[in-house]
């Protein structure tokens, strides 16, 4: 698990070509993940892209992840894909739209 935010705003399309199409942001990691069996990872301030578009039914941006980069203690960049879908505060998928 992880646990960030949004570095930029986000018009969500809702359109029928939405989901083809997903609407770019950055989000910044600001916890260590959580993985399972009690280990963690250090992704502390990494950055995710991410893709998204909206639902007007349940009112949220439905966001995924594309690609986790990281720039390590000795200069080294890593970049790799991430397969991962936001969850908002109430726990559930997406994220609710502020009005």
């Amino acid at each position: 698990m992880l646990r960030g935010v949004l570095l930029n705003g986000l018009d969500a399309p809702t359109g029928p070509g939405a989901r083809k199409d997903p609407t770019p942001a950055l989000l910044r990691i600001k916890h260590d993940a959580t993985l399972p069996n009690r280990y963690r990872a250090d992704v502390k301030e990494c950055f995710v892209i991410v893709g998204g578009f909206g639902d007007l039914g349940s009112e949220r941006a439905l966001l995924r992840s594309e690609t986790l980069t990281c720039v390590r203690t000795d200069g080294g960049v890593i970049e790799v894909s991430l397969d991962a879908y936001a969850v908002s505060k109430d726990d559930k998928v997406g994220c609710a739209v502020a009005w």
